[in-house]
């Protein structure tokens, strides 16, 4: 469970080749739910979350649901001493902090989940990758983008380069307001939902390899944590400082969003074949399957453009929606072009 939606989906990516299935849940209720309505074979819990946090989930997961045997592993970007202790006293069976590593997460799943534990690691669909002398040089051509180390945040995820743009896009869409929303909790002397909020800006931005970025939020995080209001207001400058840079980087890299060749000569299609391509994304996000999702996404956009061109703006919230992985809000959208095809 996770309530950091750019955290969630480098989860989904990360999981997407393995062929294991995720359940996403934004937060500790959710995650209750969830359990009492299917089996799993493991649970990923972030510790800091809102309403109830990582360790209250556990109690109540062991406590409450009598899942015992159920392995919970944590997932956090708090490198402080005591954590993993408090984890574990919580109930939790290990801990992998953040950003993630696609290696020691799936090194952990395979030490907890006992199916995978008794197969060779050659055999498990989370077996690691090969030990490379230099991790990075696969990506030694990838464009320079200050405020990011792409490379790095590459090999340790084990995204594409489409997979890594597509995130940072929705990250930099997510992050946008980051300093309105961090004010009116200061102004509300909401000083923990402050702290929460530069907290979740630090695991998204190591996630993605933005180190400066997410050094800075730790600072402001812990200023709002302290209650120094003067350390609060000297480093928040810095975060927004580095989160413009990011933006910029982003907006350096060619988007997907370009008319593809031959998109303006497109035959407008019949209103079936228009059903029939909102079935099909449907069954995408069904499956929470972002590639096909975003594949079939454009496709839609392309044919409604052509059927509706006085109605174009009406498909942007859904590449939006598909972009930032919220697949809930992407069969809303699609539900109203339904009824107005």
């Amino acid at each position: 469970m996770e309530d950091n939606p750019v955290n969630r989906m480098v989860a989904l990516e990360v999981f997407r080749t393995t062929g294991a299935r995720l359940d996403l849940a934004d937060g500790g209720r959710e995650a209750l739910a969830l359990l009492q309505t299917r089996e799993y074979d493991a649970v990923l819990m972030d510790v800091q979350m809102p309403e109830m946090d990582g360790y209250e989930t556990t109690r109540a997961i062991r406590k409450t649901l009598g899942l015992t045997e159920l392995p919970i592993l944590a997932m956090t970007a708090h490198a402080m001493r005591g954590v993993r202790e408090k984890c574990l006293a919580a109930g939790m069976n290990d801990y992998v902090s953040k950003p993630i590593s696609r290696r020691d997460l799936f090194a952990a799943l395979r030490r907890r989940i006992p199916k995978l534990a008794a197969q060779s690691t050659a055999d498990s669909p989370l077996a690691p990758e090969p030990e490379t002398v230099d991790i990075l040089s696969p990506f030694a051509a990838l464009p320079d983008l200050p405020g990011l180390d792409a490379p790095r945040g590459l090999a340790r995820t084990g995204l594409t380069w489409d997979q890594y743009v597509r995130i940072l896009g929705a990250f930099c869409r997510d992050q946008a307001d980051f300093s309105s929303q961090f004010l009116t909790l200061l102004a509300a002397g909401d000083l923990e939902g402050a702290s929460r909020r530069a907290h979740s800006l630090k695991g998204a931005a190591s996630n993605l390899a933005a180190a400066d970025l997410a050094a800075a939020a730790e600072h402001l995080e812990q200023a709002g944590l302290d209650g120094d209001q003067v350390a609060i207001r000297a480093s928040l400058p810095r975060v927004e400082e580095l989160l413009a840079q990011v933006a910029a980087s982003r907006n350096s890299i060619p988007g997907p969003d370009q008319p593809e060749p031959g998109q303006a000569d497109q035959v407008p299609p019949t209103t079936l074949e228009m059903a029939e391509l909102i079935a099909r994304l449907k069954a995408c996000l069904g499956d929470m399957d972002p590639v096909c999702s975003d594949a079939m996404a454009r496709s839609l956009s392309r044919a409604w453009n052509a059927l509706h061109p006085d109605r174009a703006e009406w498909v942007q919230p859904l590449l939006t929606s598909v972009g930032d992985y919220d697949f809930e809000k992407c069969q809303a959208l699609l539900a109203i072009l339904e009824q107005n095809l």
